[in-house]
């Protein structure tokens, strides 16, 4: 059976860890810890994922929520990312620029029926 604690250290760290003991946060993050995932492990993970544009923490399925309640899933969730310091993940840059011609174009092109008449 798959545990809520099982489940926030998988989403975090993207490994399928035994977590046999834990029954708060605080005991998951130690366990994290003994495990060799330590928040600032966690904290490149992330950052990993992100510069190649993938999801952090990982996406669960109802599925693997199982008898997990929504509300339980996202307080134990953000809980342990609290009290590991990841409440923020710093994002890259954007990479984001300027309209060509081209767009710009598009972008003034307007339908027949968006009120231009004549």
């Amino acid at each position: 059976m798959t545990t809520v604690y099982s489940l926030v250290a998988y989403v975090l760290t993207g490994d399928r860890l035994s977590i046999q003991h834990a029954t708060d946060p605080t005991s998951l993050v130690s366990e994290l810890t003994e495990a060799g995932w330590p928040g600032r492990r966690i904290e490149e993970f992330a950052q990993s994922r992100q510069t190649h544009q993938a999801l952090w923490p990982l996406p669960v399925s109802r599925e693997d929520l199982g008898e997990i309640s929504p509300a339980m899933w996202y307080a134990t969730l953000l809980e342990v990312r609290s009290l590991l310091g990841l409440t923020v993940v710093h994002l890259p840059p954007s990479r984001r620029r300027d309209l060509n011609e081209s767009e710009q174009r598009l972008l003034k092109d307007l339908p027949p029926h968006h009120g231009r008449f004549g």
